[in-house]
């Protein structure tokens, strides 16, 4: 479908196929719920140094698949084929710069404890849950030297929020995604539709539009997106600049992220301020935000050296809708996903203007 749109704006339409194992991101959680409730069962009956392991591999799961976003635990889980489309408009003359505008087309498995209680339920689950398993592994590390009763009750104790992250996600119920992300989507592509309506070609600005597969499952579109045209996306004779747009729904929470993945990864800051630029010049203020949970595209292209930044509105508390049913049609903001348009416009003129020192 999007492809077939794209046919209408764009000079080419292409996409690109690859691996991806989708229930890995979130399949990591099952795992860890096991092991921890075995880690203390275990402890109770005083086999501490193997309780000690699967603390220790539960920690590493943790690191790795969700602040890390690696592809650990992917060959524990089925794999599939996923798909990137790609849409360009090229340049009348030489390609000096190429303007990237992005949105992932997938959604995700339902997040069961947003959907019961809330964005302030499920972050009561998650924060108790992580805690556990990290400091259960510090508690082993200084307790070491022999069992201790107190550390073994109170590992029972934890036992219900291990037994909760083992239904965190619904693996029967897939959201609807309308809000994450065929917002930014649809954002994305009316930029094509847009130049395409009013005739309007850069003489040295190729624009690409990246609707990006498999985001939901640990960025994986956007990897391999930019490991299979890195060498042209880090040309130094071709400036490249490449903008995200996700989640596009509250518009009192419409932010440009500049640190991205649970805040590891540092995007763009020149990005970031042409799209702030724009927003200005659409009238109204987009400040810089942290993405303290979770990621977007633009950090696994940031991670592959090329700058990139998001633009997103959304509550981060988070919202209802987010990775629930309740992300429908009909739950849609039009004017948010307008003042993106105007982030995404304005970034793209300024940015083939004055580069990437527009910032």
């Amino acid at each position: 479908i999007m492809m077939d749109e794209l046919n209408h704006y764009c000079d080419t339409v292409s996409q690109d196929s690859f691996e991806v194992h989708p229930h890995t991101l979130l399949g990591w959680v099952v795992i860890d719920g096991f092991l921890m409730i075995l880690a203390t069962f275990l402890y109770n009956m005083q086999f501490r140094f193997i309780s000690f392991l699967l603390t220790l591999i539960s920690t590493i799961n943790f690191v790795l698949e969700f602040i890390m976003y690696k592809e650990f635990l992917d060959p524990l889980f089925p794999k599939r084929i996923s798909t990137n489309v790609i849409g360009v408009r090229k340049a009348t003359g030489q390609v000096k710069r190429i303007a990237i505008f992005n949105g992932h087309t997938d959604s995700n498995y339902e997040w069961r404890y947003n959907y019961l209680g809330g964005g302030h339920f499920l972050a009561f689950i998650v924060f108790v849950g992580i805690i556990s398993i990290i400091v259960s592994l510090i508690f082993h590390i200084i307790l070491f030297r022999s069992y201790n009763n107190y550390f073994a009750i109170a590992q029972l104790c934890l036992l219900p929020f291990y037994g909760a992250i083992l239904f965190f996600t619904n693996w029967n119920k897939i959201v609807p995604g309308a809000n994450d992300n065929l917002s930014g989507t649809v954002m994305a592509m009316a930029v094509a539709k847009y130049l395409a309506e009013n005739n309007i070609r850069f003489e040295n600005t190729e624009v690409r539009i990246v609707l990006t597969g498999s985001e939901e499952p640990g960025l994986r579109g956007a990897k391999d997106y930019v490991r299979r045209y890195k060498a042209e996306l880090t040309d130094p004779n071709v400036e490249t600049s490449f903008f995200a747009f996700d989640t596009l729904r509250d518009l009192t929470d419409m932010a440009i992220y500049t640190r991205d993945l649970t805040g590891t990864v540092q995007n763009d800051l020149r990005v970031a301020t042409i799209m702030k630029r724009a927003a200005s010049l659409g009238g109204f203020d987009a400040e810089f935000r942290t993405l303290f949970f979770g990621a977007s595209d633009a950090a696994a292209i940031s991670q592959g050296g090329v700058p990139a930044a998001t633009f997103a509105a959304m509550d981060p508390t988070p919202a209802s809708y987010y990775h629930t049913r309740r992300d429908s049609p009909e739950d849609l903001e039009p004017k948010a996903i307008g003042y993106a348009l105007d982030v995404a416009m304005g970034s793209l003129f300024i940015f083939d203007e004055e580069g990437l020192s527009g910032a």
